[in-house]
């Protein structure tokens, strides 16, 4: 299989990686303080809640990549016999 070059859809997901990032570390960062609010307000009984909440707000793709906004099958417009 050959390697394909870069095209407009590794260009595009480099953008989106910058882009993303302000607001992804804003939910991050919101995460953290509810779930650490969460777990001081319940004593620690709710530690897995707690954990839940910060996992669901950091625990999400913070790299795309081009492979990931891709669509399958795309076509090319260069014909190789």
């Amino acid at each position: 299989m050959r390697s394909r070059g870069v095209d407009m859809y590794d260009v595009l997901a480099v953008l989106m990686t910058i882009s993303g990032a302000p607001p992804k570390f804003a939910v991050c960062l919101l995460g953290i303080l509810v779930g650490n609010l969460l777990f001081t307000i319940t004593l620690g009984s709710a530690d897995r809640a707690s954990a839940a909440v910060m996992a669901e707000g950091c625990g999400q793709n913070w790299h795309v990549k081009g492979k990931d906004i891709r669509p399958e099958g795309s076509q090319s417009m260069v014909v190789d016999d």
